[in-house]
């Protein structure tokens, strides 16, 4: 959840404190989730303008191949950190696994689609010159 936090905007965040607050008051979690949860938001109001633009030096700095293999691999990891509290590992291990299977699917296919067509264009090409 800590890295979810990274995600919200910077307007959610009191609203998260406040959220934080009724959910001590009415009872739904401890002490210590809410002191966790908060200090790591004021932590993270604190480290945002001075890692921010490491980051950004640190992306721009990359070849774009090492983006390309990193964004795929973000998306993954981040759709699994949201469906894992909402569904459990294990279904989030199948949900995850079945999409990489469809992309690979996709690709191959993708692909085919290609050496197809371009086969299809030699053989046009072909015969247009035995005429």
């Amino acid at each position: 959840m800590n890295i979810l936090l990274a995600f919200l905007p910077d307007s959610m965040l009191p609203l998260l404190i406040v959220g934080c607050g009724l959910a001590l008051i009415v009872g739904l979690v401890k002490p210590r989730g809410v002191v966790q949860v908060v200090g790591m938001v004021v932590l993270s109001l604190i480290a945002a303008p001075f890692i921010a633009p490491m980051v950004e030096s640190m992306i721009g700095a990359l070849p774009i191949w090492i983006l390309l293999l990193a964004v795929p691999l973000l998306l993954i990891w981040i759709v699994r950190k949201v469906l894992e509290p909402l569904l459990g590992r294990h279904a989030t291990g199948h949900i995850i696994g079945a999409a990489i299977i469809g992309a690979a699917k996709l690709s191959y296919r993708a692909v085919a689609l290609l050496i197809r067509i371009a086969a299809r264009t030699v053989r046009a090409q072909l015969s247009e010159r035995s005429k």
